[in-house]
């Protein structure tokens, strides 16, 4: 899991996506996931809220927690900022390829 401190306020989801883009494509540490196409923001939890039981991803409220999706099978694109959205300090979001996201929600088995 990487942290990423962003110093100016952010006001749009395709700015924190094109960041964390930018940060994978020129940060060596990240060298091994630049051949995934990161099309997805979900919220994976709140300050001060519970964490999903699952440690790769949480599953849950899809509907709500996917805060950007320009895959186009599930496209989400709403004007709301982040913050409007309850991204607030402490907010942790998965970034993910939202088809390889699909296909393991629906066979959620690891393989380590």
């Amino acid at each position: 899991m990487a942290e990423f401190k962003i110093e100016e306020p952010l006001t749009s989801k395709p700015q924190l996506i094109e960041i964390i883009r930018n940060t994978i494509n020129t940060t060596g540490s990240f060298r091994p996931y630049r051949n995934v196409k990161y099309d997805t923001l979900k919220v994976y939890t709140h300050a001060h809220g519970s964490k999903s039981m699952n440690l790769v991803i949480n599953f849950e409220n899809d509907e709500k927690d996917i805060v950007h999706c320009e895959d186009e099978s599930n496209l989400v694109q709403n004007e709301k900022s982040l913050w409007d959205l309850g991204v607030e300090n402490e907010t942790e979001i998965s970034v993910f390829n939202y088809q390889d996201y699909a296909a393991y929600k629906a066979n959620p088995e690891e393989k380590w």
